[in-house]
């Protein structure tokens, strides 16, 4: 019989990174080196320059048996002090996956909005030729720094679809609040004490 193992690979393991992409630079926020802030802000032309948005890439080079038959998306909330948590709902948060491999080759230190892979050319959308929605959550307000997760059937198999040994997830939130609300964030790989982006893989070893 074979047998099932789990692993579990992070951005901060091997060629791992992570960074997020704000739609301005222009405004006076410092960019967080810890944390991948997420926000979609309220349909006014004034919120448009807030909007945010997490990368994420993991090594896959250390799954060494395929295919994967169980995968799970971690990360952990952590608290960013932008923003009130009172004038933003419960927020939907979208994972999507990077399905054009020739855009994988960004580089943390560098991502910016206008560079950010994945992107039509309206600088906004997602491209559906080039991302493939993989799961979603709910960010509760009452609670948004607990550790959040999707387990799908879609993030397994486009794990099992990698060529090139390494996958990029995009984070999107779906909720926007009014104006001044919260700002949501979740550890990075150089977060001090929380746990970075994780993939937790269910593999059958022959």
């Amino acid at each position: 019989m074979a047998e099932q193992k789990t692993i579990q690979i992070s951005t901060a393991i091997g060629e791992g990174r992570d960074g997020y992409v704000m739609a301005s630079e222009q405004t006076e926020e410092k960019l967080s080196r810890i944390a991948l802030l997420v926000k979609e802000p309220p349909d006014f032309s004034w919120g448009t320059p807030f909007r945010r948005r997490g990368y994420m890439h993991f090594d896959l080079s250390f799954v060494s048996e395929r295919p994967v038959h169980s995968a799970k998306l971690q990360l952990q909330g952590v608290p960013t002090e932008i923003g009130f948590l009172s004038l933003m709902p419960d927020a939907s948060f979208a994972v999507y996956g990077l399905t054009d491999e020739s855009l994988e080759d960004w580089d943390e230190a560098t991502l910016s909005w206008q560079s950010s892979p994945g992107m039509l050319a309206d600088d906004v959308t997602l491209d559906p030729t080039k991302t493939r929605l993989l799961g979603k959550f709910v960010v509760p307000q009452s609670d948004p720094t607990r550790m959040f997760s999707i387990a799908t059937p879609e993030l397994a198999e486009f794990l099992n679809q990698d060529t090139n040994g390494g996958a990029t997830l995009i984070l999107v939130s779906e909720t926007a609040g009014i104006k001044d609300c919260y700002v949501h964030g979740f550890a990075s790989r150089r977060h001090p004490d929380a746990s970075p982006p994780t993939l937790r893989l269910g593999l059958t070893k022959p």
